[in-house]
């Protein structure tokens, strides 16, 4: 039978990504989990990512801020505090936050699964 684990959120290490966004994964491989990854991150109001795309879906939920995704060749979304996207392995966007306060989201992210 499995055991319960338990994370503390202080024991993950703080990072600087790329675009000045702070990011703590706390479940990762550095605690034995290769297909999951589960973290919050942070960023300061005005703050834009690159256009990117991802290898895994990605799961956000927005705890604080004012997001707007921005879907390459497609539609743009303002976001808030509540919403939660899922977006697809593969689809190039961006994230901005344009509102005065930090943004801070949780985000969960999942190898594609097998079969």
């Amino acid at each position: 039978m499995d055991k319960v684990r338990i994370f503390d959120l202080k024991d993950a290490p703080l990072k600087e990504l790329p675009f000045h966004v702070m990011s703590r994964t706390i479940i990762n491989e550095r605690v034995g989990n290769v297909h999951l990854r589960l973290g919050i991150g942070e960023c300061a109001p005005g703050v834009e990512s690159d256009e990117h795309a991802r290898t895994w879906d990605e799961v956000v939920y927005y705890i604080s801020g004012e997001p707007i995704l921005e879907i390459s060749d497609g539609p743009t979304y303002k976001l808030g505090p509540g919403n939660l996207i899922v977006v697809p392995r593969g689809l190039k966007h961006r994230h901005r936050n344009v509102g005065k306060e930090k943004l801070v989201q949780l985000f969960l992210q999942a190898e594609p699964a097998e079969g």
